[in-house]
């Protein structure tokens, strides 16, 4: 009874001291909404017809977060991701995106990566 409860005490501590690890996960899709803010969800936000949370079950809803504010990234930059986004939503592209789900904006996980994809060749 001794051995199986210092068992059972090893296999909880290896339980609970387990590490968590952050994610980033890439996915491919078409924005379907963008909006500019003032300040709420770092000032510019993209919505995908992608559900993230199978990959990253913290990035909720779709949305990418560009940090138009600045918070984690330079400004210029973030509006340059967020141009790519309103670029390929008016040409109906589809986009890769690549998210870091321990940088977000009010619970919408940071786009640290867009591309805009090549439209599929004629037949």
């Amino acid at each position: 009874m001794k051995r199986v409860m210092m068992v059972f005490g090893i296999v909880a501590f290896m339980l609970v001291a387990a590490p968590v690890h952050a994610a980033k996960g890439y996915f491919r899709g078409t924005i379907v909404k963008t909006m500019v803010t003032d300040g709420v969800w770092g000032g510019c936000i993209a919505k995908m017809d992608v559900d993230f949370t199978g990959t990253l079950p913290s990035c909720p809803g779709g949305w990418v977060a560009f940090s138009c504010t600045g918070t984690h990234s330079a400004k210029d930059i973030a509006y340059r991701k967020f141009d790519a986004a309103q670029m390929s939503q008016a040409l109906s592209r589809k986009v890769g995106v690549t998210l870091d789900d321990t940088k977000k904006h009010d619970g919408y996980c940071y786009g640290v990566l867009i591309e805009v994809l090549p439209a599929p060749a004629a037949p």
